[in-house]
């Protein structure tokens, strides 16, 4: 068991001490009710400490928390008067879960951007075409060879007449089976 009172916290009751409180500010934080005095009777079985011991060690780990800028359990003002242990303590916990964490947010975020990659790169090749289908489809026979025969005259018009050459018939006529479905 622990020493007699007045003694140094070994690293086993800080252990015990800091897991205790992260759990109890993350049920406070989720809205959860937290029964201190529960707690507390069970952080005395482990620790042979006294049920003031406790909470002052409770009050230690809200000034260290309070010190890195996060948030601590209101019902345990800051202590200010804690061991070196306390604070290199909860800083290993809140780098272990830094480092969890992290991991698990990069494979989400690596994951979304091959995603909407693959959704951009699939849209990109598919839409084009689909577009083209679509209009066409909307549009009657006799519209479609209207503005075929429309942008027939408006290209000889800016590119001169078509050329008689074999291959530029085949060309044209090829064209025209596109625009026109003959």
């Amino acid at each position: 068991m622990a020493g007699p009172a007045g003694s140094v916290w070994t690293e086993r009751e800080i252990a015990l001490i800091v897991s205790d409180y992260l759990d109890m500010l993350q049920d406070e934080i989720a809205g959860n009710a937290v029964v201190k005095v529960e707690r507390n009777r069970a952080l005395q079985a482990l620790t042979g400490r006294s049920k003031g011991s406790i909470e002052y060690k409770h009050q230690n780990v809200s000034a260290v928390m309070a010190l890195l800028g996060l948030p601590f359990i209101r019902g345990y003002k800051p202590a200010r008067n804690y061991q070196r242990a306390l604070v290199e303590a909860v800083e290993k916990v809140l780098e272990s879960v830094r480092r969890r964490q992290g991991r698990s947010g990069r494979v989400r975020r690596t994951v979304a951007v091959g995603l909407l990659i693959a959704v951009l790169g699939g849209a990109a090749l598919w839409l084009p075409g689909a577009t083209a289908r679509h209009t066409a489809s909307l549009l009657p026979d006799v519209a479609r060879a209207s503005i075929g025969t429309s942008i027939l005259s408006e290209m000889d018009r800016m590119t001169g007449p078509p050329c008689d050459a074999p291959s530029g018939i085949r060309a044209l006529g090829h064209l025209q089976g596109r625009l026109f479905g003959t």
